[in-house]
């Protein structure tokens, strides 16, 4: 289906992907909105992503319409004014519940009017300036599977060429797992930019304490996701945050700085899970990764062909390193085609008296060379 944009917002996205497409290795780093500096996290982080996500539009009850919080419109300008894109994340994460919704989600997928108001409002916020909509939609009821992949195929066909569309995607290995039943990889990844596997959370809020996503559990989970989608499309998330496990109270997230600080003398370097961990007096673990955690994660998603990572996320997160640019490909310039030295085809004799016949220049050649030809006398024959 052909796409359709406003010349001024395609001028628009066009500069942005062109102040991007210098690094091949792409490099998202997700905002979660509203925590009051969050215009210098983007800035912080400019030299850092190609990209950024802002987190912060989340569905209604009835799953059929969204709200875009001040905070993720000034989050878009800020990444316009560090020169990069940014996509709005659209959740089904319910404030009530202070956990995702399945049932929100449902009410999108399966209710053909709520359905079309939502992506109609997509168009519009992409019309307004967004560079693009990344999907952030878990904790799916298992029987949504077809739906959610008919909603992101009709979605698909709504936007503008010139936006991205990506999908945030839970991370395993066991396909019959409900947390990983609703998702159709190779469906999804056929109608979408990116697939953003979200390779955290191994260990997690009101679970046993671990690391948040150990290095063995991480490569397992990239391969299985890599058998489903094709590596040039996958986005490898990493954690840039820990959490704080103590006995008889609800599980913290926490941000690297604060690990760090709490953690004090007691921080420990697990190389086998490639991340942060301490124990201390009152019953409190600590796991967390940090900017070693990550470069860890992006060799093995480098190594896996994947075609960038995503970071959850900025404002709690060690800052990440400069992006290291990729020289816009040249053409080398052709090598002459050296011009051939003409060789004369009439023979020279060893005969010093004798005389042949040039044919390229209907002249006299004797036994010497000497010819008006451009070239040399070709080598007697036997």
């Amino acid at each position: 289906m052909a796409r359709l944009l406003r010349p001024a917002l395609a001028a628009t996205a066009a500069s942005l992907a062109l102040a991007s497409s210098a690094h091949a290795f792409g490099v998202t780093g997700y905002v979660l909105v509203g925590q009051g500096h969050d215009a210098k996290v983007i800035a912080r982080a400019a030299g850092s992503v190609t990209d950024y996500g802002i987190d912060g539009a989340t569905l209604a009850k009835d799953g059929g319409s969204f709200e875009v919080p001040a905070t993720a419109t000034a989050g878009l300008a800020a990444a316009h004014a560090a020169g990069k894109p940014a996509s709005l994340l659209l959740s089904n994460y319910d404030d009530d519940l202070q956990d995702f919704s399945p049932k929100n989600a449902s009410g999108l997928f399966n209710d053909p009017a709520h359905r079309a108001a939502v992506i109609a409002a997509l168009q519009a916020q992409v019309a307004a300036g967004w560079d693009g909509i990344t999907l952030d939609l878990e904790s799916l009821d298992p029987n949504d599977r077809d739906a959610l992949t008919s909603f992101v195929t009709q979605l698909h066909a709504a936007l503008p060429a010139t936006a991205t569309l990506d999908i945030d995607v839970p991370a395993g290995t066991d396909p019959t797992d409900p947390y990983l039943k609703p998702f159709d990889l190779p469906s999804l990844a056929a109608q979408v930019d990116h697939v953003s596997l979200m390779a955290y959370d191994q260990h997690y809020a009101g679970g046993p304490a671990g690391p948040v996503g150990g290095l063995p559990w991480f490569r397992s989970v990239v391969a299985a996701a890599t058998a489903q989608i094709p590596a040039g499309q996958l986005r490898v998330g990493v954690a840039g945050y820990g959490y704080r496990w103590r006995k008889g109270k609800p599980t913290v997230t926490v941000s690297v700085k604060q690990a760090r600080k709490l953690a004090g003398k007691r921080a420990h370097w697990n190389a086998k899970q490639g991340e942060w961990n301490a124990t201390l007096p009152n019953h409190t673990t600590l796991w967390w990764s940090d900017r070693r955690s990550v470069a860890a994660r992006r060799a093995i998603a480098v190594a896996a062909g994947a075609q960038g990572i995503a970071e959850w996320e900025l404002t709690s997160a060690d800052p990440l390193p400069t992006l290291a640019v990729t020289p816009t490909p040249v053409a080398p310039s052709p090598t002459p085609t050296p011009t051939p030295t003409p060789v004369c085809p009439a023979t020279a004799s060893a005969a010093a008296a004798r005389i042949v016949a040039c044919p390229l220049a209907a002249a006299a050649v004797d036994a010497t060379g000497s010819c008006p030809c451009p070239g040399p006398i070709r080598a007697p024959t036997a």
